[in-house]
């Protein structure tokens, strides 16, 4: 809680009492010594005085304002023990400090010391205090001049020291001071964050091991030039063993595949592909206009796309009297199908609950069998009775 600024504490009565006794003592002395002077009509102008001339009240009143010594020289308290009367002349002002008197604060300062309290003038400064200044009793905020109200804080950093506002007047202010956040207790987002190894070397050098993505350098390597070659010798025996296709556009080796592109004119040339990558029971997949799959030849993933597959896969489902669509292949159930073993398959009319038809052999006491066993264990199967367009592609 502050006090209101018109409020009139027993400090302040008795500090206008004690300077109304001083006045009066200082008025009775220049009459005994003569120095007091004509006061001059308001309309005549008194000339200020010189720099090197002080007037007799600046003179006095600054001599009353050094009352009460700094803490670190030596001298006579002012206390409300020692002081039993106020001075009445210049020359008890004397006696009671000989040093010459500085500002009006400092009388304030020896008043509120006497009767235990601390006061820091709330004019600016001449200068503003460094760190290398010495310590002195003027440290410290005080709001107003109650003593219940005095706050000494110890901060010297050199602040503005901004005029404080009238509706503001009366509250306690803490000192300004220069923070700076610690770097741990900084909030750093994972791209600020750094591993424990990227503080380099012991002599503060980064460490030239790890890439911007925070892995070891050493561990991105190259590809491995084993690899490489094995790539390129199944690349090579693809092109020598299937360069007679009308359809296939390039073979292209990679570090550890290789790609073909085909440019197919009937389901014809997506099946011969298919079996020549051993994508025998491989899904396949519609990307746009192509049909896309992954077969290994030599332990080699190989990359197939054909283009213009889907439309050619779309004609056959129409055209099919019982069309049945597995990995790439459409199979017309009402044809007969031969295996890789030359075993002709027949559909049963018979489908597993997931509707995959069964297929058996004719003459034989095998169980009906489900068509992707077949395919996976036999394939491929190709219809004994192959489509009239197919026939005349």
């Amino acid at each position: 809680m502050t006090t209101a600024p018109d409020h009139h504490t027993d400090i302040e009565q008795d500090l206008t009492q004690r300077l109304a006794e001083l006045a009066r003592a200082f008025i009775a002395d220049l009459s005994a010594r003569g120095h007091l002077t004509h006061t001059p009509h308001r309309h005549q102008a008194t000339p200020p005085p010189t720099p090197h001339e002080p007037s007799p009240v600046e003179t006095d009143v600054n001599t009353a304002e050094a009352l009460t010594p700094l803490p670190e020289q030596p001298g006579p308290q002012l206390t409300p023990h020692a002081q039993t009367r106020p001075p009445q002349t210049l020359a008890d002002l004397h006696a009671l400090h000989p040093d010459p008197p500085q500002t009006l604060s400092d009388l304030l300062a020896a008043h509120l010391t006497a009767n235990g309290a601390q006061h820091t003038p709330n004019d600016p400064p001449d200068r503003i205090p460094t760190p290398t200044d010495p310590p002195d009793n003027r440290q410290g905020v005080t709001a107003l001049l109650a003593p219940q109200h005095v706050l000494v804080g110890t901060d010297r950093t050199p602040v503005s020291i901004p005029t404080p506002s009238p509706m503001l007047r009366g509250a306690i202010t803490l000192p300004r001071t220069t923070h700076r956040t610690p770097r741990w207790a900084r909030t750093t987002t994972p791209s600020e964050a750094h591993s424990p190894d990227e503080a380099g070397s012991p002599d503060g050098a980064p460490s030239d091991t790890h890439t911007p993505d925070g892995a070891l350098a050493a561990h991105t390597t190259g590809p491995d030039p084993d690899r490489v070659q094995h790539t390129a010798a199944t690349a090579t025996q693809l092109q020598t063993n299937h360069a007679h296709r009308l359809e296939l556009a390039h073979i292209t080796p990679h570090h550890d595949h290789v790609t073909i592109h085909i440019n197919a004119a009937t389901l014809n040339d997506w099946e011969y592909w298919l079996t020549a990558i051993n994508a025998l029971d491989t899904p396949t997949h519609r990307i746009g206009t192509t049909q896309t799959t992954t077969g290994h030849i030599n332990d080699t993933p190989i990359h197939l796309t054909a283009h213009h597959v889907p439309q050619l896969l779309d004609q056959a489902t129409q055209n099919a009297k019982d069309p049945y669509y597995h990995h790439g292949r459409i199979y017309d159930l009402t044809h007969p199908h031969t295996d890789r073993h030359g075993q002709t398959w027949h559909y049963t009319g018979q489908r597993q609950s997931d509707n995959t038809p069964l297929l058996a052999l004719p003459g034989t006491n095998h169980p009906p069998y489900p068509l992707t066993t077949i395919t996976t264990t036999n394939g491929p199967l190709t219809p004994t009775h192959r489509p009239p367009d197919d026939a005349n592609a």
